[in-house]
């Protein structure tokens, strides 16, 4: 994906905040976000940009490789916004699905809420949602410690 040095910066700004924001443990840098992706989607509020989304094509179905916000504007709900402008690019692009990333940590739950939601047990498909929200609040108990990685 080709971008000037200043959108580049502009979207590591919202990354940065919107990682703050919602206290994530781990973070990707935005040339690894931007390497593993075939596409993106920028949302402009008052002539600058505030969040991004940036997907890659699987197959028959989109991925949701990344999304952040700058929370500039809280009412605006991005994160909702983005599924539906998600859902209109997935079927542009003939998408038989559209999968929003990976589900981590409880501040993964709010995915199970939509129509249609699935997870990928490591072995099949399911719609068990009460057992994902516990897989998720489960991994809020996990402690990370790495020596000699960094």
């Amino acid at each position: 994906v080709n971008m000037t040095k200043d959108k580049r910066a502009r979207l590591k700004v919202i990354y940065e905040k919107y990682i703050a924001r919602k206290n994530y443990r781990y973070d990707l840098s935005i040339d690894e976000i931007i390497a593993n992706s075939h596409g993106h989607i920028y949302y402009v509020y008052n002539n600058e940009i505030i969040a991004f989304s940036f997907n890659k094509l699987v197959g028959d179905a989109l991925l949701g490789v990344e999304f952040a916000w700058d929370y500039g504007e809280p009412k605006l709900s991005m994160g909702h916004i983005n599924v539906y402008y998600n859902t209109i690019y997935a079927k542009f692009n003939r998408c038989k699905h559209f999968y929003l990333s990976s589900g981590y940590e409880s501040c993964s739950i709010y995915k199970s809420s939509y129509p249609g939601f699935q997870w990928w047990t490591g072995q099949a498909w399911t719609d068990d949602v009460e057992t994902y929200k516990e897989l998720c609040r489960r991994d809020d108990r996990l402690q990370i410690h790495c020596d000699g990685f960094i």
